[in-house]
């Protein structure tokens, strides 16, 4: 898994360490939300994107997903799967949110 802002990639221990304390943050709801659009938030190359309300981040300390807003924070998990494929992508984002 990694993690890109927009100047770097993260190391893979970096990365999966932000990954884990931003995944913590997530609503049980927003997490079954996620689930429910995995397939359209996923591409070929296994980047997982999310978008987040920058006011709840910033105002409530709170990550809830963004649904229609232009003032978002957009979040791209590349995952890493043997073999790269679609499915095992699928289930490690699965795996991940459970």
């Amino acid at each position: 898994m990694c993690i890109r802002d927009s100047r770097e990639e993260l190391p893979r221990k970096q990365a999966v360490a932000t990954a884990e304390k931003l995944l913590k943050n997530i609503s049980k709801k927003d997490r079954l939300k996620l689930l429910s659009e995995v397939g359209s938030r996923l591409d070929d190359t296994g980047n997982f994107f999310m978008r987040f309300d920058k006011q709840a981040a910033f105002a409530k300390n709170k990550l809830e997903i963004a649904d229609e807003s232009d003032d978002t924070i957009q979040i791209i998990l590349g995952l890493k799967t043997f073999p790269a494929c679609i499915n095992n992508y699928i289930e490690t984002v699965k795996e991940i949110l459970l």
